[in-house]
């Protein structure tokens, strides 16, 4: 009699054990493999620009808060010193509102199509998908 109890209850109980698994572990799973956009960035997909090598180019760029929370711009990483945003942080985005934010460039070294490219990317304080402010600059010979 014990036996088929014992039996009994694991079979009944081990279904809502695996539900419970299930909705537990799913949603973490779901949020780490689909980010949010956070924010929209024009120009997109970059600003581009005709420079000569030396340049200084300000680029403008309007972010737009995608979310439905005040987002804060905690600053920018670069891949280069040679990028930097004139303006300081932390910058408050209220949602569904814009920002302009100015990101100054030194014109580096062309490529072998005769073009720089520098990218920035925005450190913000919430998780999700923040596009890259891009500048690319065409250079001139003359």
């Amino acid at each position: 009699m014990t036996r088929w109890l014992i039996r009994f209850s694991v079979w009944i109980l081990l279904p809502f054990l695996i539900a419970g698994l299930v909705i537990i572990i799913l949603p973490h799973a779901y949020l780490q493999s689909s980010p949010i956009l956070l924010l929209s960035v024009a120009p997109t997909p970059a600003y581009v620009c005709k420079a000569h090598e030396g340049d200084l180019v300000v680029a403008e760029f309007t972010i737009l808060n995608m979310s439905k929370e005040t987002i804060t711009l905690l600053g920018a990483n670069s891949s280069c010193g040679c990028t930097t945003v004139q303006e300081e942080f932390p910058i408050e985005v209220v949602s569904g509102m814009k920002q302009k934010v100015h990101v100054q460039v030194s014109i580096g070294k062309p490529d072998a199509n005769g073009r720089f490219k520098n990218a920035l990317k925005l450190l913000v304080n919430r998780r999700g998908t923040v596009p890259l402010l891009i500048v690319e600059a065409e250079i001139s010979k003359s």
